[in-house]
């Protein structure tokens, strides 16, 4: 297990550096809380505060970031082949990030299976493409 310090700046997602994560290989598992007083629950909807979706992607794409740090290597999202939302995340709720690396597509890609877990509901699950950075 890695205690998540801080990420790279810039990233759309304010709560990046919290929680913990865990890698294996070729899979690794986030799990975090998002905070109550997160800014942008103010504006995203007032009186019924939602975790945008994208924030959500982009746990995703820094969990896989890190799987691939921890490798000596680095990636970032090329393509979303598939998202699906299936379950609203709000403040409090405790988040678990899964992903899991499927074969390369190609020297400079690999496929990704992702999912974020509210509880025991499935929130969102998706299908990326990750792009090796030199």
């Amino acid at each position: 297990m890695i205690e998540i310090e801080t990420l790279a700046c810039g990233r759309a997602t304010p709560m990046a550096g919290q929680g913990t994560l865990a890698i294996s290989q070729g899979e690794a598992t986030w799990a975090l809380r998002i905070p109550d007083d997160e800014p942008v629950f103010a504006g995203h909807y007032p009186n019924n505060p939602i975790f945008p979706g994208v924030y959500t992607l982009d746990l995703m794409c820094q969990c896989v970031e890190h799987w691939a740090l921890a490798k000596g290597e680095r990636l970032t999202l090329a393509v979303v082949r598939s998202i699906r939302y299936t379950r609203a995340i709000g403040p409090g709720d405790n988040v678990r990030i899964e992903i899991r690396i499927e074969d390369p597509v190609s020297e400079q890609e690999v496929a990704v299976r992702a999912v974020a877990w509210r509880g025991d509901d499935k929130a969102v699950s998706a299908r990326l493409l990750m792009r090796h950075v030199r």
